[in-house]
């Protein structure tokens, strides 16, 4: 074979590519399918669940289909203007987070764009060990797949090393700008006819509001939190081809073969992020030995044992955590914006949380006491 030959080889698969990207992704371009009636309809309907106490929610709820009608119709027009949102701060762990919410007609508006257009468009292109703000890809998708990791390093290497990552000031060091041209690009390349390319510039257009209002990303948005997985999606492609890799939001991890190899991807990745002007967290990113240390991740700790299985603790400040938020949540209790069913689901979910740990030693008991002492504290009638 030839260069002419090979060259020809190569253009087809690229088409080929071109063409199955074409095929799975061109109905999330459509400008209707994502800012229909229909869409924001069900989209309402979405956003409400959990919060039908709120007077906003009510107002906009009590005539939904009007409501939706009139978004339906400026996003047509054009003349869609998204309110001011909300700001505060809040201190999580001694760490100052700034907040930004938009009000529940913007989120109807936002939610259709996610659900319809972004979040299948973003989703395509990730690596499956890419898990945070995605449809069954949570804490406990990205847990069982690290943990899944350790064990093929543990049962394939004789020394495996892991590299663990986390980003400083992750949302606030991401550019909106950069993020916003990187996924207008992704955008352009799936239209073909001159009608898609002229939704996709519709549909960026709506994006370009919920993106552009500050210079960073910023917490409590739909669209930022699918933009920060979307970020770092050409480091994850590079990482995977270094050894057992995976990710949740900024944290990540890789298993290497040996230390030599950890500390390659360790600087490879440092490079990468750095070109998208992202800085690793020093105190956080270390280079840990597989079987003789313990590993962090997601507040979980792992560690190998003398027969070759592997433990599982939960982290001390995680279970601090978990407790402060019940006993505030018990606390506030009213019966109204706070009731029975809400304390129910609090235990049900850390009680299911405590279930993955392998290393439990009476914790399910005692915090099972623990959240019977305090509900009968505050006489509710939850037994645990």
């Amino acid at each position: 074979m030839n260069a002419s030959q090979r060259r020809r080889r190569r253009q087809r698969r690229l088409q080929q590519r071109s063409d199955d990207k074409y095929r799975k992704l061109h109905r999330y371009i459509d400008f209707q399918q994502t800012f229909g009636f229909d869409a924001l309809y069900q989209a309402a309907r979405k956003c409400k669940r959990g919060v039908t106490w709120k007077n906003t929610v009510l107002n906009f709820d009590n005539r939904r289909a009007v409501n939706c009608w009139k978004l339906a119709q400026e996003l047509e027009d054009g003349t869609y203007k998204k309110r001011a949102p909300i700001r505060f701060d809040i201190s999580e762990r001694g760490k100052l987070r700034h907040i930004s919410v938009v009000s529940f007609r913007d989120r109807v508006v936002q939610r259709a764009l996610c659900d319809n257009s972004l979040v299948p468009i973003v989703e395509s292109q990730l690596i499956y060990d890419n898990a945070a703000s995605l449809p069954k890809r949570g804490t406990s998708f990205a847990r069982k797949r690290f943990e899944l990791h350790y064990k093929r390093a543990l049962g394939k290497w004789e020394h495996p090393y892991a590299v663990i990552f986390d980003c400083s000031n992750y949302f606030g060091s991401i550019s909106s700008q950069r993020a916003f041209d990187m996924i207008s690009t992704l955008y352009r390349s799936i239209a073909r006819t001159g009608r898609e390319k002229q939704d996709v510039e519709r549909i960026l257009t709506v994006l370009r509001i919920f993106v552009l209002d500050e210079p960073h990303l910023g917490l409590g948005n739909q669209t930022s939190q699918t933009m920060a997985i979307w970020y770092l999606n050409k480091v994850d492609h590079w990482c995977m081809s270094q050894g057992f890799y995976g990710r949740y939001m900024d944290d990540a991890y890789c298993f290497c073969k040996n230390r030599e190899q950890a500390e390659r991807v360790l600087a490879g990745y440092e490079r990468r992020v750095n070109q998208l002007g992202l800085r690793l967290n020093k105190r956080k990113t270390r280079i840990v030995d597989c079987r003789t240390s313990q590993l962090t991740f997601l507040k979980r700790v792992y560690s190998v044992q003398d027969d070759g299985s592997i433990l599982i603790c939960m982290h001390h400040k995680a279970l601090r955590a978990s407790r402060r938020h019940a006993r505030n949540l018990i606390r506030s209790y009213d019966g109204v914006h706070v009731g029975l069913r809400t304390v129910q689901d609090s235990w049900t979910s850390h009680e299911s949380t405590l279930s993955g740990l392998t290393h439990r030693r009476g914790l399910c008991a005692r915090e099972k006491a623990w959240y019977r002492r305090h509900c009968e504290m505050r006489k509710l009638a939850f037994h645990p």
